[in-house]
């Protein structure tokens, strides 16, 4: 059972970077919105989100208490996976306002310092940055930077192992995982 809520949580964390990545273009930040430059805008702000050490802390114990509460809590895993699912969250936008709805979720993000906003924006800027560097670690002759800053490359290279380590604690079972 324990193995189970683990891949949820794993399932959760990926289908919300799956989603943003997998918006158009052109789609809009809100549904119903005028506007088409959410999309846009978002994946400027997922650029241009400074990682620094202090942040990577921060998300580090918000990552951990996130995973704890849907590991104590599966319903609540399988719930949101539901609901952002079914609500075809596609940006940064709709993603916050789904999990700002259980108030178990913010508090456990928000007891790190960081609010689910930035939570959310740092995902996908970790997940960017680390995928560029890990294939440029693997000798890709495919450049997957565009889109990352320079100094989120810079800093997720510096700091290869803790990111590494801290995107383990979202992305899937680790060594404290085993059942009880």
């Amino acid at each position: 059972m324990r193995r189970l809520t683990i891949c949820a949580v794993a399932a959760t964390t990926v289908l919300l970077c799956a989603a943003y990545k997998a918006a158009p273009q052109s789609a809009p930040l809100n549904s119903g919105s005028a506007s088409n430059s959410g999309t846009e805008s978002e994946k400027r702000e997922i650029r241009d989100f400074p990682l620094t050490v202090a942040k990577l802390n921060q998300y580090e114990v918000a990552a951990k208490a996130y995973r704890v509460l849907m590991t104590k809590d599966p319903k609540l895993a399988q719930q949101l996976d539901g609901e952002i699912t079914s609500a075809g969250a596609k940006t940064i936008g709709g993603v916050v306002k789904i999990m700002e709805t259980h108030a178990q979720i913010v508090s456990a993000i928000n007891g790190s310092g960081l609010n689910v906003h930035e939570y959310v924006v740092m995902t996908y800027t970790l997940m960017d940055a680390s995928g560029a560097v890990a294939a440029k670690k693997k000798g890709s002759k495919e450049d997957f930077s565009a889109g990352v800053s320079p100094s989120n490359l810079t800093f997720v290279e510096r700091h290869y192992e803790k990111v590494s380590k801290v995107l383990e604690t979202i992305s899937g079972p680790g060594k404290d995982d085993d059942d009880d």
